[in-house]
């Protein structure tokens, strides 16, 4: 390994020992084995109860796409099963996979506009087909359409956590469950963006006075607001995700293609919130929080390591990149290690567990990887950086 490869290690241990010591909090609402959605729990932290695989081994098995296809999202796992969205802007379907062996269970032609951003919940794919939230159940080898509610064309990607269901609209924030034709609560304002859980609340993006969006906080058994805060942004309606973690909340604002974020400090004792301290920095990637940090690729090509009470710190600089393949995947945080797509570090060491860069057998991973890894059972899930392919790889050595 190159000299300016061996410092990475260095550059990264402060960082790693955070890490190792602030583990995805009792509030996060992750679950083993399960990556739910876009950024894996429910509070889209893009952080997992999950252990990093030690090592890379050979290629399980492998899912290709066919003529202008491509995965237009990571895979979302849940017990066994990996659920993926196949296609165009145009037209997509979805794609469900036994986990272990890549063997095809079903497969469903989506209605949808864009690219789908679904969740997942007990077997079940929730996500936005033309004005309408719909629920397809995995039952023996078929997609069951199982429930669909009106949510209008404004509403936001779902967000699930076990029979809990949320939507942001135009008209309100809806707290929906299955089967059921009534909102369990709806607060009113106009919302966008994923709206995202932690602990005992569901956080969203609402429009405030003029331009200025409002980052608001509501109690998910009774509706109540909680706590709300403005943003330092004049920011259009539509788009955008939050994120949250034991002490801080990500927004990202629209337009998305300006990668601009909100951070807000998050305080929580016994039964009061308080969201304060607002902060605006760019991202290109989707970043990974935890305690009251915020990690992503900045707008110089910087890997940075975000405080509210430090500021930021760059933690790999774009020219200590060459020698590693990072590409432009979201980062992950696993339980004991961080990993950038084609690359996995083990916590507390800073020991670089594995890459792809001298595995002939993995050139087309080598340009980087497409979206973050993904865990499934002793496998990790990886995307190819043009989204053509998915491989499945073991942990076991090899040679």
């Amino acid at each position: 390994m190159s000299t300016r490869s061996s410092l990475l290690p260095a550059l990264l241990l402060p960082l790693l020992l955070h890490t190792a010591q602030a583990q995805t909090a009792d509030g996060e609402l992750a679950e083993r084995d399960r990556w739910t959605h876009f950024r894996g729990p429910a509070s889209g932290s893009g952080g997992t109860l999950e252990a990093p695989p030690a090592s890379l081994g050979k290629i399980e098995w492998s899912f290709k796409t066919r003529g202008k296809d491509v995965l237009l999202g990571p895979p979302l796992t849940w017990d066994g099963i990996a659920f993926l969205i196949v296609g165009t802007r145009k037209r997509a379907r979805l794609v469900a996979l036994d986990a272990e062996t890549g063997a095809k269970l079903a497969t469903a032609a989506l209605k949808t506009d864009g690219v789908p951003r679904p969740a997942v919940g007990n077997r079940s794919v929730f996500l936005i087909e033309k004005n309408t939230l719909v629920e397809r159940l995995l039952q023996r080898r078929r997609f069951l359409k199982r429930w669909s509610y009106t949510v209008g064309p404004t509403a936001s990607p779902p967000c699930v956590h076990k029979n809990e269901i949320y939507v942001a609209t135009a008209s309100g924030l809806l707290r929906l469950r299955s089967g059921q034709r009534r909102p369990v609560w709806q607060a009113k304002g106009s919302f966008f963006g994923r709206p995202a859980l932690f602990g005992r609340h569901v956080y969203a993006l609402r429009k405030g006075s003029g331009e200025t969006p409002v980052l608001a906080a509501y109690d998910r058994v009774s509706g109540k607001q909680a706590a709300t805060v403005e943003l330092p942004h004049k920011a259009a309606a539509g788009g955008g995700r939050v994120a949250v973690a034991a002490g801080i909340v990500a927004a990202q604002l629209p337009p998305t293609s300006k990668r601009q974020w909100c951070l807000v400090k998050r305080t929580a004792k016994a039964d009061t919130l308080v969201l304060s301290d607002p902060m605006l920095r760019t991202f290109k990637t989707h970043p990974v929080l935890w305690g009251d940090r915020a990690l992503g690729l900045d707008q110089d090509g910087d890997w940075v390591s975000v405080s509210l009470k430090s500021g930021g710190r760059k933690l790999i600089k774009k020219e200590d990149r060459k020698d590693l393949v990072l590409g432009a995947a979201s980062p992950v945080r696993f339980r004991g290690g961080l990993g950038f797509g084609s690359w996995m570090l083990e916590a507390g060491t800073a020991k670089i567990l594995w890459h792809v860069k001298e595995r002939p057998d993995l050139k087309d991973l080598q340009a980087g990887t497409r979206f973050g890894p993904v865990r499934a059972g002793n496998l990790v899930l990886l995307v190819t950086r043009n989204g053509k392919a998915l491989h499945a790889l073991g942990e076991e050595k090899i040679g």
